[in-house]
């Protein structure tokens, strides 16, 4: 005899919840399972991608704007030939005035000065605290800010018959404080306004998969491969080292868009360029997963290559001008999300020294913040941290017990942010530890 057993609603609906999360299950083990084989096919080529890596440096720094490379060594003293017909020396060490005792402090395009008046007052008030490098914003958004060029378009905020940076050299020199131009690199507009020279040549923009050129964030960024927007940036800080008394550059935004959860950029460019780098790993894919170690190593080779020529050109134009850039605080976090590989950098000998933006919250917490000293200080590389004085507005004690534990580090500096948000509370905390 049959018996007809009833199924329960609570029964069909557990069975139906258990099949999904086997299906699941088998899908994330087949995903599993791929990324497994990838990882194993990336470990068995580790000497050929880092040769790839290697090759890539050296064939994006041939295109420089006065000829072709035909040697460039890596260690000191770089002897690098142009058109085969004149030879000049990058010293990996240069006069580097900024000392021991380093402290400086960015001025953003909204507090610099309008006259040779406020210049004065300007300088008077940052010697008064005990700074020894200023860092004016001098070209920012693609445009030139204060300073008369002939290359980039103007910023119609400042009126360039006073020519602002010349001024404030001559004003700083006079009470021997350093000025390093701050400028922007690839990020080329923010606020979804792209910036003067990019709205002409948006060509040079990156973009997403979908054509987009403004990222999630509302953002224009420059693409890494370029030619016309890297060169452009090359003229502006030859034109920069070549024409004022300049201390040095300071490089900023020189990383890719990281608050994009897609690649950022997907151009043709970008696309040609990695099945090229990839050309012997037939499971190369387009877009490529974003955080797979292949895909790092290629963007960081991007950006590796782009700041080899800034050193070569800066190094060639001005030996005394030092080159340093704001980096990721952490390692390899700044790799993974900005693509910075900085340590390359500084084992290339390309940057004199770099600026951390150390300035979080949760970086501030005395034992991280602490950590953090120790670990620059073993690197032995010159880096700088940043105190956030926009987040030591009402708490001079704060920014003053920060600066004093980076001095007491030893690392060679400290760096403040920024100008406009001293406060007259930690303006009086700094003079006074000036007058101790």
């Amino acid at each position: 005899m049959a018996v007809n057993k009833v199924i329960s609603v609570k029964e069909a609906v557990f069975w139906v919840v258990t099949g999904f999360f086997l299906s699941w299950a088998v899908y994330t083990a087949s995903i599993r399972t791929k990324e497994i084989e990838l990882r194993n096919l990336q470990t068995n080529s580790d000497i050929l991608s880092q040769s790839k890596v290697l090759s890539h440096k050296l064939r994006t720094q041939q295109s420089l704007s006065t000829g072709s490379v035909n040697n460039l060594s890596s260690k000191t003293g770089k002897t690098v030939a142009v058109n085969s017909e004149k030879t000049f020396t990058i010293n990996s060490v240069k006069n580097i005035k900024t000392g021991k005792n380093c402290k400086g402090v960015w001025i953003d395009r909204t507090s610099l000065p309008l006259n040779r008046k406020e210049c004065e007052e300007l300088i008077s008030k940052v010697a008064s605290m005990g700074m020894t490098a200023i860092f004016p914003e001098v070209f920012s958004r693609t445009v030139a800010v204060c300073y008369n060029s002939s290359v980039a378009p103007h910023d119609q905020a400042f009126n360039h018959g006073n020519d602002i940076l010349k001024v404030l050299i001559e004003e700083a020199h006079k009470q021997k404080i350093e000025v390093h131009g701050w400028c922007w690199c690839m990020c080329a507009g923010t606020a979804w306004k792209p910036g003067q020279k990019v709205i002409e040549k948006s060509h040079w923009l990156a973009t997403n998969l979908q054509g987009k050129m403004v990222s999630q964030t509302g953002s224009f960024w420059l693409c890494p491969l370029s030619k016309g927007g890297n060169q452009y940036l090359i003229d502006v800080f030859s034109e920069l080292v070549s024409n004022y008394d300049l201390d040095g550059i300071n490089l900023d935004y020189i990383r890719v868009e990281e608050n994009d959860k897609a690649p950022f950029c997907m151009c043709s460019r970008c696309r040609k360029s990695w099945f090229s780098w990839v050309s012997k790993n037939k499971t190369a894919v387009w877009p490529p997963p974003p955080r797979s170690p292949q895909y790092l190593q290629w963007k960081e080779g991007l950006l590796d290559g782009f700041m080899g020529k800034v050193a070569h050109h800066i190094g060639r134009l001005n030996k005394k001008a030092a080159l340093s850039a704001c980096i990721l605080p952490l390692e390899n976090r700044a790799k993974r999300l900005e693509a910075q590989h900085w340590k390359a950098w500084f084992t290339e000998g390309y940057l004199d020294f770099a600026c951390a933006l150390t300035y979080t919250d949760r970086l501030y917490r005395k034992r991280k913040w602490n950590e953090l000293l120790k670990e620059y200080k073993e690197s032995k590389m010159r880096i700088f941290p940043s105190v956030g004085l926009h987040l030591c507005k009402e708490n001079p004690h704060r920014a003053l017990a920060l600066i004093n534990a980076s001095e007491k580090a030893n690392l060679g500096g400290v760096m403040l942010f920024s100008l406009r948000d001293i406060t007259s509370k930690v303006e009086k905390a700094l003079n006074q530890k000036m007058l101790n």
